[in-house]
């Protein structure tokens, strides 16, 4: 698989986690967003071309994320997001596998209607993190 497509299949997955996560970030309270800035660092390292186009995937999917939205359009987006054509067939079925889990888990948490503004407001928390830490490493590039 390209380095494109690493990435965005990685922010696809950092995207899917960091929803897996917004049930517990009002107990994690900071930590949650130094878990996910962490994870976001770490995976874009000092790649500030890496860095834009996570960012670029993230502007796919910020849109579907705010306002009234449901846990299948934010799933459609995320998975829109990557092409999976140009993924090998190993990465590509993790991915779905993964995908899959965190979609019924959501799913049994919070059912397949509108989010309510909390949950909203927690997913759009995530993006901003991860949005904030590809930024200080695009701009330190």
């Amino acid at each position: 698989m390209n380095r494109r497509n690493f990435l965005a299949a990685a922010v696809a997955s950092a995207a899917a986690a960091g929803l897996s996560a917004c049930a517990t970030l009002e107990r994690m309270g900071g930590g949650a967003r130094a878990a996910v800035q962490y994870a976001t660092l770490r995976y874009l390292g000092d790649d500030s071309l890496r860095a834009e186009r996570a960012r670029h995937v993230l502007v796919e999917i910020r849109p579907v994320a705010t306002g009234e939205t449901t846990l299948e359009a934010l799933a459609q987006a995320v998975e829109d997001a990557i092409p999976w054509d140009d993924l090998d067939l190993a990465d590509a079925t993790l991915l779905a596998e993964l995908l899959g889990a965190l979609r019924a888990e959501l799913e049994s948490r919070i059912g397949d209607g509108l989010l309510d503004p909390d949950d909203v407001e927690r997913v759009e928390r995530v993006i901003d993190w991860i949005d904030d830490a590809a930024a200080r490493v695009e701009a330190r590039g």
